[in-house]
């Protein structure tokens, strides 16, 4: 998740930076971060990818929830593809019975 976050907010900073389009005088104003701080970001981003790759965090689980974190992905990548609303796992359909009192649903 932290890894997520430092990604978006590494994009977001870079994005900044590098503007291509050319700025009116009112727009024009000194860069968010500093080029200290964006490689201090990259660099943090970098460690965050390492610790990740070294834990190997999901490779070291018990092959049945491997398993069935790669089905629950690809069930929701699917329904994501399908077009419907919210793709969503099972999980958080029956939160989502549960807070609706719906009947047989909720008792799962």
């Amino acid at each position: 998740m932290a890894l997520r976050s430092l990604a978006r907010h590494f994009r977001q900073i870079t994005e900044f930076v590098t503007c291509s389009k050319p700025l009116k005088r009112a727009e024009r104003r000194p860069p968010v971060a500093s080029a200290k701080q964006t490689q201090a970001a990259r660099t943090s981003a970098k460690k965050a990818q390492q610790a990740a790759r070294i834990q190997r965090t999901i490779a070291n689980m018990p092959s049945r929830t491997r398993t069935a974190l790669g089905e629950q992905g690809a069930a929701v990548a699917q329904r994501k593809r399908a077009g419907s609303g919210t793709p969503r796992t099972r999980a958080e359909l029956y939160e989502v019975a549960k807070q609706r009192d719906l009947p047989g649903l909720a008792q799962r």
